[in-house]
């Protein structure tokens, strides 16, 4: 096991939140569903964004960095039915 395979196994078992998530996202996963995500707080969406990487969850994302041309290619990439895209992370 590398660092940052620790690193991340230890940051999931120090939160019952994302214990709750990794759990989740791997039960809608394998049923074919989708997942938004929502937070007001940017730095949330960065460790998760680290953690659906880490999991290999395909994901978009949506906050105030994004161009309003990026927001609507994210936003396609995630309703269309043919993309790999799980996970959309969403910030206001």
């Amino acid at each position: 096991m590398d660092d940052h395979e620790a690193q991340m196994l230890c940051m999931i078992q120090s939160s019952g939140k994302l214990v709750l998530v990794d759990k989740l996202l791997k039960k809608l996963r394998e049923g074919g569903h989708k997942v938004l995500i929502f937070s007001q707080m940017t730095r949330c969406l960065d460790i998760l964004s680290d953690f659906l990487r880490w999991r290999g969850y395909p994901c978009e994302r949506i906050d105030g960095a994004v161009k309003g041309d990026e927001r609507q290619a994210a936003i396609d990439r995630y309703c269309d039915p043919n993309s790999d895209s799980f996970v959309f992370l969403l910030c206001t």
